[in-house]
C-alpha cells in the first residue's frame, strides 16, 4: 500500500499544481504541458493500483474497514 499512496500523493500534488496554474493564470503552453502530463500520471496511478497486490482483507470479510459489520446477503425467494 505504501507504493500505491506515494503514487496517489504524486498524481494529487500534480493536479493542485494544475488548479493552481489555471488560477494564477499562467502562460498557456505551462497549462496545456501540465494537462497532457496529469493524463499520463493517471494512468500511472491507475496501472500502479492495479498491479498491487491482494488485499489482506477482502470485501466479503470486511464491509466497513473501520467497523466489523459483515455485509447483510439478500436472498431472492
Amino acid at each position: 500500500m505504501k507504493k500505491d499512496s506515494f503514487t496517489i500523493y504524486i498524481t494529487t500534488l500534480f493536479l493542485v499544481v494544475y488548479c493552481l496554474f489555471i488560477v494564477f493564470e499562467m502562460p498557456y503552453p505551462f497549462i496545456m504541458a501540465t494537462f497532457l502530463v496529469l493524463h499520463i500520471m493517471v494512468i500511472w496511478m491507475v496501472y500502479a493500483i492495479l498491479k498491487s497486490k491482494e488485499p489482506k482483507v477482502t470485501f466479503e470479510e470486511k464491509f466497513y474497514l473501520d467497523a466489523s459489520f459483515k455485509p447483510t446477503i439478500v436472498k431472492k425467494s
